[in-house]
């Protein structure tokens, strides 16, 4: 089965330093559960926590002076109805964005391929990135991608290089630090580059994490 985006959530914070989405309906078992995290001027997060009971483990961050991006990954997770997902940064800011991102058709085991894993932090558009070659042929390129700045309202990124943009979160109405996942299937070992600008407003820096979810081979994988 194709890897593929099942269910995103999105959630920009604002009040308190801890965040919560609203709640997705994911399949029952099977899925690889991803989990950004975005806040400015802080160092870290707390491990997110979701509804289902999953646990969660760093997959990789970037961070400077400026803004931290986390992510995580459950893989081979439980789902259900009104799945929530809620992540606290470790410095009490209160601009903690969250997006959650459901991918089915991975591996049940391993299917983070933590080799390909990379981060950077970019002060110049386009802010570009690329992964290490992938362990397999066939995966879901997942990209998550962090500004601090004042996006366009509404806000979102674009990558020049084949991504698919499926969410951005931002803290408040004026999309300050905005929070987006790119994506792509790819049937080649070989690395992966993405390249973004945003459809409108500045940034002046960005933090960027990028990785493979191998596709799974074994038949009923959901």
């Amino acid at each position: 089965m194709t890897t593929s985006v099942g269910q995103v959530d999105a959630v920009g914070g604002g009040g308190g330093n801890t965040a919560t989405t609203a709640g997705v309906n994911t399949a029952a078992t099977g899925s690889t559960f991803l989990v950004g995290v975005a806040d400015s001027g802080v160092t870290g997060f707390n491990t997110p926590t979701d509804s289902k009971s999953n646990t969660y483990t760093l997959i990789g961050t970037a961070i400077t002076g400026g803004e931290a991006l986390a992510v995580y990954a459950s893989v081979n997770g439980t789902g259900g109805s009104s799945h929530t997902v809620t992540a606290t940064d470790t410095g009490g800011v209160g601009l903690v964005s969250i997006v959650f991102v459901e991918i089915l058709g991975a591996k049940t085991s391993g299917a983070i391929d933590n080799g390909s894993q990379a981060q950077t932090t970019d002060a110049a558009t386009p802010f570009t990135l690329s992964s290490n070659a992938f362990a397999q042929a066939n995966n879901l390129v997942g990209c998550y991608i962090m500004g601090t700045g004042l996006g366009g309202n509404p806000c979102t990124f674009v990558d020049s290089l084949g991504m698919t943009v499926h969410a951005t979160a931002v803290v408040d109405g004026n999309s300050n630090f905005p929070l987006a996942f790119a994506y792509k299937n790819v049937t080649s070992t070989s690395a992966e580059s993405v390249s973004f600008t945003l459809s409108a407003g500045s940034l002046s820096d960005c933090s960027l994490n990028i990785f493979g979810v191998q596709e799974g081979s074994t038949v009923g994988n959901i």
